[in-house]
């Protein structure tokens, strides 16, 4: 074949297709509700990727969840919780803004019966994102199961284009994360005066990247209002 025909044919090759490579398209991003925690990892959660949310009681990690369900259900999307200590508070749920009516809240007996419900919901149609709240993390038995688990978990998050969201108190999805976020050193934060109807207004913590697949990741840590 001639270079004249070759070039020919590669000109004639689908647009963004480059001598057999495909240009990457960035990686959709779902809004956590929280401007500054979004521009801290780049416009949100990745799309149908697993990504993680790491604090220890009281840092902001259910505030942040909480900010999550509601953005993505007052877009009209279905969310799933997968609530496995059963703490879950539908009032102040729906005071946060999270429309309820959009809500699927999952209650599972035990680790083993949270592991299958998540894979039920990742591979039910409809839903947009899962959030997976494992409160005070996982015993060492449980852990040893979703070890084995967390890539089967984001293979079919993956597939069936289901956001999922881990909560826990401390790494557990370790590669197969596509974002780790870690909250620590959460405190309350109040109002500069008392004649408000709300006096808690959130909790302030430290937001560090620790895992950001196929994206630079951010050296500093920022201070989060969840």
């Amino acid at each position: 074949m001639s270079p004249e025909s070759a070039q020919s044919r590669l000109a004639s090759l689908p647009k963004g297709v480059t001598l057999g490579q495909v240009r990457a398209h960035p990686a959709e991003r779902l809004p956590s509700g929280n401007p500054r925690f979004d521009q801290l990892v780049g416009g949100g959660f990745p799309r149908a990727r697993l990504s993680e949310v790491v604090g220890s009681t009281s840092s902001g990690r259910t505030s942040l969840a909480y900010r999550l369900l509601a953005s993505t259900t007052r877009r009209q999307e279905m969310a799933a919780l997968v609530d496995c200590r059963d703490r879950f508070e539908p009032r102040s749920a729906e005071a946060a803004g999270i429309r309820l009516s959009r809500l699927l809240w999952v209650r599972p007996r035990d680790e083993r019966e949270t592991l299958r419900c998540s894979e039920i919901l990742i591979g039910t149609e409809g839903l947009g994102l899962v959030v997976l709240d494992l409160a005070d993390g996982l015993s060492p038995i449980a852990a040893a199961r979703f070890a084995t688990a967390w890539p089967r978990l984001a293979r079919q998050a993956a597939a069936s284009k289901v956001t999922l969201v881990l909560l826990s108190r401390e790494r557990l999805a370790g590669s197969s994360a596509a974002l780790c976020v870690v909250l620590r050193g959460g405190r309350p934060l109040w109002p500069r005066h008392v004649l408000r109807d709300t006096l808690f207004e959130g909790i302030v913590s430290r937001a560090e990247v620790m895992r950001l697949r196929g994206e630079a990741r951010p050296e500093q840590p920022i201070e989060l209002c969840s």
